[in-house]
């Protein structure tokens, strides 16, 4: 019979881990607070939604800081023109907006003596001005909105202006004879009451302006007489 032989492990018996210690490592390790808890994912960011357009993200530069603001703007303005310089083109064209409607009605009853000038329609009326007129009130219009920039003509100037000059709010030039603002740069509650007025009024003129334009000249009458003699509307032609 041959004899066995016996192969001694390189690792002494007594060192290897045993079926206990094995299992007990590969328990999670427990403290004061508990069973040791993993990091947990960070959720994702939520994109803010618009005021006015929940179905839309709202504009990065709308963050509501300006008076009136909604995050209403579809078309993106706001991510390519600083968002001062548009409040303050709002405002202006607002403005103007609700000087026309009133010179729309009024100028149907009450106007210069002169045939020139006694056309109720409002296009037709702009159309009976001589170009020349139309030229002062286009020369006028860019000396006023130079002047109101420090005179810097061009975009890059005008936001150095409004750098340059960060007390001073989009719109206020010095017009508030009635002092109802308080100074052109208050900030008090009242002040930004009246600022949020003048917006959505400025707003809600321009749509009627457009309108009143528009229903002038589809239906050739004048807008007091439509609203004093209603009825339903034909488009000549149609």
């Amino acid at each position: 019979m041959a004899p066995v032989a016996f192969v001694t492990p390189a690792t002494p018996l007594a060192a290897w881990p045993s079926t206990r210690s094995v299992a007990a490592a590969a328990r999670p390790t427990t403290g004061a607070a508990g069973p040791r808890a993993t990091a947990a994912p960070t959720p994702p960011t939520k994109t803010p939604m618009s005021r006015s357009m929940p179905f839309l993200a709202r504009p990065p530069a709308l963050d509501g800081g300006l008076p009136g603001d909604v995050g209403f703007d579809p078309l993106g303005f706001s991510t390519r023109i600083d968002a001062r310089w548009l409040r303050e083109a709002e405002l202006k064209h607002g403005r103007v907006a609700g000087l026309a409607v009133v010179g729309m009605l009024v100028q149907e009853g009450v106007h210069l003596p002169n045939a020139l000038y006694a056309n109720p329609l409002p296009a037709g009326a702009w159309a009976d001005v001589p170009s020349l007129a139309l030229w002062q009130v286009l020369a006028f219009c860019g000396l006023f909105e130079m002047a109101t920039y420090g005179g810097n003509i061009n975009y890059p100037m005008m936001m150095e202006f409004f750098d340059a000059h960060p007390e001073r709010v989009g719109g206020t030039f010095g017009c508030d004879v009635m002092g109802l603002l308080g100074g052109d740069t208050a900030k008090t509650d009242k002040a930004a009451r009246l600022r949020l007025s003048e917006l959505k009024n400025g707003r809600l003129a321009m749509l009627a302006a457009g309108g009143m334009i528009t229903q002038s000249v589809m239906f050739d009458t004048p807008i007091l007489n439509q609203l004093l003699h209603f009825q339903p509307m034909v488009v000549p032609g149609l």
